[in-house]
């Protein structure tokens, strides 16, 4: 069974942005268990991306700037391990006070990461 919204339900959104429209989808998506990408913030302008190569999920992330703490939040708390490849080194998943899980990592000016994400859901 499939369910669609008629027309392109995002374009009011954009030209008149409403308070709970970008909670509303996030709900339908979690719901229908479409697979949502990970929250990324750093202190300053970051780069990152998300994928899978295989069936491993990796993360790039690349940063422009200054040395920065970036903090990775996972949507569904369904997070096993975080491996950062070029050192190999395991990196510990928290939870945070609304529950889901994530991991931070500090990234040098210039720097590159790639970390390899273990989760239930690919």
């Amino acid at each position: 069974m499939v369910y669609a919204l008629g027309g392109f339900a995002g374009i009011r959104d954009v030209q008149q942005p409403e308070a709970g429209f970008e909670g509303f989808l996030g709900k339908v998506l979690a719901l229908s268990g479409v697979r949502q990408e990970p929250e990324v913030k750093g202190e300053g302008p970051l780069q990152w991306r998300s994928g899978l190569s295989g069936e491993t999920r990796l993360l790039f992330a690349a940063n422009p700037g200054e040395v920065q703490q970036v903090h990775v939040r996972w949507p569904k708390g369904d997070l096993k391990e975080v491996r950062e490849l070029r050192s190999s080194t395991a990196l510990p998943v928290t939870v945070d006070e609304s529950g889901k899980q994530g991991f931070e990592f500090r990234l040098e000016e210039g720097g590159f990461l790639i970390f390899e994400i273990e989760n239930k859901i690919m």
